[in-house]
């Protein structure tokens, strides 16, 4: 079964199964990736690559959340990273390429 919280980063510490020195350090790693994928589309949005969101925080939120989705198929085995990191790719794509 798997636990509340699991593949969380909260779950991690929750369930600890990380230091909490580790997951800080975890934490500052995600929220330098968070602000670059911020910049990434906000730059984007300014130059009309990309379309107009209501809210650029919650869709970095969401682009987090597709990446998350992809754990535990390549942690099983069931789907490879690149096969995994294409779907995601595209799913981005989809979601904020203007056309």
């Amino acid at each position: 079964a798997v636990e509340p919280g699991a593949g969380s980063a909260s779950g991690l510490l929750e369930g600890g199964s990380l230091p909490p020195e580790v997951f800080g350090e975890l934490m500052e790693r995600l929220s330098r990736a968070h602000g670059l994928v911020k910049q990434i589309l906000e730059e984007g949005i300014e130059s009309g690559e990309f379309r107009q969101v209501a809210d650029v925080d919650v869709l970095v939120e969401m682009i987090g959340a597709v990446v998350g989705s992809q754990r535990m198929p390549v942690g099983s085995g069931e789907r490879g990273i690149e096969e995994a990191s294409e779907a995601v790719l595209a799913f981005i794509d989809a979601a904020v390429v203007r056309r």
